[in-house]
């Protein structure tokens, strides 16, 4: 396991994604987004936790799926994101630059 250089703390790669998935949750939780019970937040609540827009997220999963996702009552159905693959995909960015 990879660790990486917070605050001149080391921490491994998984406690830097617990740690950005609980700054999630709480930027959700005051924002209001709903938050399913198993951590799912909305397309659009997703790409605001983001801070990109919900088209750019929503061409994202068309061409390469880098966040994984949930769609909802079939094909037309609402497209949700669990709050931890978006903390797996903040921490993955980061330690890639």
């Amino acid at each position: 396991m990879t660790s990486q250089k917070f605050r001149t703390v080391e921490i491994s790669d998984s406690e830097a994604v617990q740690k950005c998935l609980e700054i999630l949750e709480a930027a959700a939780r005051v924002s209001n987004f709903s938050i399913t019970p198993d951590g799912r937040v909305s397309e659009s609540d997703a790409a605001a936790l983001l801070g990109v827009a919900p088209l750019t997220l929503r061409n994202w999963r068309l061409a390469t799926a880098a966040i994984p996702w949930h769609r909802i009552g079939g094909p037309a159905g609402r497209v949700t994101y669990r709050l931890a693959d978006l903390a797996a995909h903040i921490e993955a960015a980061r330690e890639s630059r």
